[in-house]
């Protein structure tokens, strides 16, 4: 958990104390000032990383986004799609979760 506490932080650019994991170590809520607000939760034990994006971000800058996912360990990074309403890309963080940056037309 606290790997990937470190990493959402470094995906928001949020400074996290990960001296505030609560429930066994289990769950974290990312600092933030607003919505949305983002809780990491590791008790799902059965839980799988195939299947679709568990999580959508939107973005002003989807080429930016991109290279700065990429630049913190992101794996399996997409080219940008254009459908028309919005332009999205996927990638894996670290512990294999498929996510998604958007970024609308």
């Amino acid at each position: 958990m606290v790997a990937a506490v470190e990493w959402y932080s470094r995906l928001f650019g949020i400074k996290a104390n990960v001296g505030h994991l609560g429930h066994d170590d289990t769950i974290f809520d990312l600092p933030t000032d607003a919505p949305p607000y983002v809780c990491l939760d590791a008790n799902q034990p059965d839980f799988v990383a195939s299947g679709p994006a568990r999580c959508v971000f939107l973005t002003e800058d989807l080429e930016a986004t991109i290279a700065h996912v990429a630049s913190i360990g992101a794996t399996d990074v997409s080219p940008p799609e254009d459908i028309g309403s919005l332009c999205f890309a996927t990638f894996r963080e670290p512990d294999g979760n498929l996510l998604m940056a958007a970024q609308l037309n």
